[in-house]
C-alpha cells in the first residue's frame, strides 16, 4: 500500500506544462514566419492591409466599444460607497475608458496584450504632481492610467522555476524594462499550456491570406502587362547578350534586363536606343482560362468563415438571404460576447481586486464590486414582438408601464405622455374588452392586454 501523501508533497508542483521555450523566448508556433517578432509583423500586415480582415476588426472595435461599463455586485456595509468609488476611477484617468478598451482589443490581432497599471493618490484637481492629480480629494488610491505596452517591444518573458509567468521584459528607447505581473493586466485569447503569447484570431486565416496576396499581385501584374504590353528588346546583329565570358556583354545584358523590367506606361515612359536596336510592346492574344476573381473571392470566404464574419460578404456575390445574415450576425455577436466577458474577467480579477487591496481599510466589504459591460447588441423590437405576444397571451407576463417604456425605448418611439395608472389587468378580472379600450390608450399595451384577457376567459370556461 502506498504511503500517505504528505502535506509538503501535496502542495509541491512536480510536473511542468511542457511549453516549448528557450529561456524567455516562446517557440510554440511551428511556422517560423509566424514565430516571435516575425509573426507579429505578419499579423500587423494582415490587419492593416487586408480589406476583409480590416472590416472584421473595425466591426469588433465598434461593437465591443459600444458596451457601457458599470460597477455592481458589492456586498457589505460600504457597498454603495465602494461602487461609486470604482465607477469614479473609470473617468479619473489620463485617458478615457474607451481608449483603454480599444488598446485591449489588439489582443485579437497579436494573441496577447499587456497593460501596466499605474496608480495615484487622489489628492484633488489642484495637485500639480501627476501621481496625485485627480478630480477627487479623498486620499484614496485610484488608477492614474492603464498604460498599454506595445507587442513589438517585447524582449523576453520572465518565468519562475515552475513555469509561472513573472512578468514581461520589454525593449524601448534602447533600454530594457521589467514589468512585473503583479502590477499588470495580461490579456490572451487562448492561454494554452500557459503560453503568454496566446494565439491570434488571424492564425487560421494566414494560409488563405498568403495565397490571396500572391494571386492579387500576379493579377495586378497581368493587368498591367495586358494594357501596356509585354516589352521585347532585340539586340543588333552581332551583339551576343548571352555571352558568359565577355564582361561588356554581361554588363549590357544586365542593363537590358533593367530596361525591360522597369518600363511602365505613364506620362514619362519611353526608351532611348542607338541604331540597330529594336524595342516593341507585344500584347498577349486570347483570354485566360482561370478567373482570378473567383479564386480571390474563395479565399475571402475562407478568411471570413474562420473568424465567424461571413455576414461581411453576404450580398457582395449576388446571393445570401436576410435570414442567413441574421443567423451569422447572431453567431458573431455571441463570439464577441465571449471575448468581452474574458476581458471583464481579467480586469476584475487582476485590476479591480488589486485596487481594493491598495485601499484596504477604507471600505468595509464582504465582496468587492465588479465591472460589468452591457450587452453589445440590444434585440430589435421585431425580434421580440411575436415571443412577447405569446407569453403575454399565456398570462406568463403582465404588461405594465415598465414594459411599455422598455418597448418604446427599444423601438425608438417617444415616451408616453399618459400619467402612470394601473393597467387594465390589475383592475379586476370582470372588466370587458370595451372597458379595456377606455383604460388603455396605448395600442401596443391594449393589444397584449386584450389577448391576455381572452386567454384568461377561455381558461375560466374550462
Amino acid at each position: 500500500m502506498a504511503d500517505k501523501l504528505s502535506r509538503a508533497a501535496a502542495v509541491t508542483e512536480v510536473g511542468r506544462t511542457g511549453l516549448t521555450r528557450w529561456g524567455g523566448i516562446i517557440s510554440e508556433e511551428f511556422m517560423l514566419e509566424l514565430r516571435g517578432s516575425q509573426g507579429r509583423k505578419r499579423y500587423r500586415e494582415m490587419s492593416e492591409n487586408d480589406a476583409i480582415i480590416g472590416g472584421l476588426l473595425f466591426s469588433i472595435e465598434q461593437m465591443i466599444g459600444s458596451a457601457i461599463w458599470s460597477a455592481t455586485g458589492a456586498e457589505g456595509r460600504d457597498a454603495e460607497k465602494a461602487t461609486e468609488f470604482l465607477e469614479s476611477c473609470l473617468t479619473d484617468m489620463s485617458h478615457t475608458w474607451g481608449e483603454f478598451i480599444q488598446e485591449v482589443l489588439t489582443v485579437l490581432v497579436y494573441g496577447w496584450q499587456w497593460t501596466e497599471i499605474v496608480y495615484k493618490v487622489r489628492g484633488g484637481p489642484t495637485a500639480s504632481a501627476p501621481e496625485r492629480n485627480s478630480k477627487y480629494d479623498d486620499g484614496l488610491i485610484g488608477w492614474r492610467k492603464l498604460a498599454p505596452r506595445k507587442q513589438d517591444s517585447l524582449y523576453q518573458w520572465k518565468f519562475d522555476d515552475t513555469g509561472g509567468l513573472q512578468g514581461m521584459e520589454q525593449m524601448a528607447n534602447g533600454k530594457t524594462y521589467f514589468i512585473p505581473i503583479d502590477k499588470s493586466l495580461h490579456f490572451t485569447t487562448k492561454p494554452a499550456l500557459g503560453n503568454p503569447e496566446g494565439q491570434s484570431i488571424l492564425r487560421n486565416c494566414y494560409r488563405s491570406y498568403f495565397f490571396k496576396k500572391r494571386i492579387e499581385e500576379i493579377e495586378v501584374i497581368g493587368v498591367e502587362r495586358e494594357l501596356a504590353g509585354i516589352p521585347v528588346l532585340t539586340a543588333p546583329e552581332g551583339v551576343d547578350l548571352f555571352s558568359e565570358t565577355d564582361p561588356k556583354m554581361i554588363a549590357l545584358h544586365a542593363y537590358c534586363e533593367k530596361v525591360i523590367s522597369t518600363i511602365r506606361q505613364d506620362e514619362q515612359h519611353g526608351v532611348l536606343l542607338s541604331h540597330g536596336w529594336d524595342f516593341k510592346l507585344v500584347s498577349a492574344a486570347g483570354s485566360r482560362a482561370i478567373n482570378t476573381s473567383d479564386v480571390i473571392n474563395r479565399f475571402n470566404r475562407d478568411i471570413a468563415m474562420r473568424v465567424l464574419a461571413q455576414f461581411l460578404l453576404l450580398g457582395s456575390e449576388g446571393k445570401g438571404s436576410y435570414a442567413l445574415s441574421l443567423s451569422h450576425k447572431d453567431l458573431f455577436t455571441l463570439a464577441l460576447k465571449g471575448w468581452l466577458e474574458k476581458i471583464a474577467e481579467v480586469i476584475n480579477r487582476y485590476g479591480v481586486d488589486r485596487l481594493f487591496q491598495m485601499n484596504a481599510g477604507s471600505f468595509n466589504l464582504e465582496k468587492n464590486p465588479q465591472l460589468v459591460p452591457s450587452n453589445i447588441r440590444e434585440p430589435d423590437l421585431s425580434d421580440i414582438a411575436d415571443p412577447l405576444a405569446k407569453v403575454t397571451t399565456a398570462g406568463l407576463i403582465v404588461p405594465d408601464q415598465t414594459l411599455e417604456a422598455y418597448l418604446r425605448e427599444l423601438g425608438g418611439l417617444p415616451e408616453s405622455e399618459q400619467p402612470e395608472e394601473p393597467t387594465a389587468t390589475t383592475k379586476g378580472a370582470d372588466a370587458g374588452v370595451g372597458d379595456l379600450e377606455e383604460e388603455v390608450d396605448d395600442p401596443i399595451i391594449f393589444s397584449i392586454t386584450k389577448r391576455t384577457r381572452e386567454s384568461n376567459d377561455q381558461s375560466g370556461d374550462l
